[in-house]
């Protein structure tokens, strides 16, 4: 069964047979950054929305939904506000 929360940028990634790790290298953001914004856990951060077009050559739309561009990036320790807490506070 496929993920519906995950990017378009996993297809992407997969497609071109590259790594999140190495990507990550590329951008720099941490390995886990960029892994939360593919799997739509967290919108992309502004260094992703910047670099990811210019390493992958594609328009920043086709790498995410427009839910995930539209959705403010809270920094590493902000919670996404379309995601629960573990905690359920």
């Amino acid at each position: 069964m496929e993920d519906p929360s995950r990017q378009p940028i996993y297809w992407v990634l997969r497609d071109e047979g590259r790594t999140i790790a190495g990507v990550a290298r590329k951008v720099p953001v941490s390995s886990q950054q960029l892994k939360n914004a593919v799997h739509g856990r967290t919108p992309p951060s502004p260094l992703l929305r910047a670099r990811l077009p210019e390493i992958l050559g594609r328009p920043l739309e086709a790498l995410f939904t427009d839910e995930a561009l539209k959705t403010q990036y809270l920094g590493q320790f902000g919670r996404n506000p379309s995601r629960p807490s573990r905690s359920g506070l």
